[in-house]
């Protein structure tokens, strides 16, 4: 899929899920600006494409979620919640991840 098509669909929902397979063609097509192993969830990744700063995580579907958000502090701070929640996880406090929000 191509992440013109992409950010367009972007532009009336919140998510997007693809399946797995879209990833590899998604990544050659954005700048990667981060990339962290969650060690639970595959990697998520911050991207931009033109000015468009998007978020790609894996959900437990192994499915592609992407979001758009509207700058790079939010996004940062997006993947750090992430990160926080992941790390709890690993603490044992049964904490799941909705992707959706």
């Amino acid at each position: 899929m191509k992440i013109d098509e992409i950010v367009e669909k972007l532009k009336t929902q919140q998510l997007l899920i693809l399946p797995i397979e879209n990833l590899d063609e998604i990544l050659i097509q954005v700048s990667i600006l981060e990339d962290k192993d969650t060690l639970m969830s595959d990697h998520i990744r911050i991207l931009k494409w033109n000015s468009i700063i998007l978020i790609q995580e894996i959900t437990s579907k192994n499915e592609i979620a992407i979001r758009i958000v509207e700058s790079i502090e939010h996004a940062s701070k997006f993947v750090s919640e992430r990160m926080e929640t992941y790390e709890r996880m690993w603490d044992g406090c049964g904490c799941k991840v909705n992707y959706y929000e």
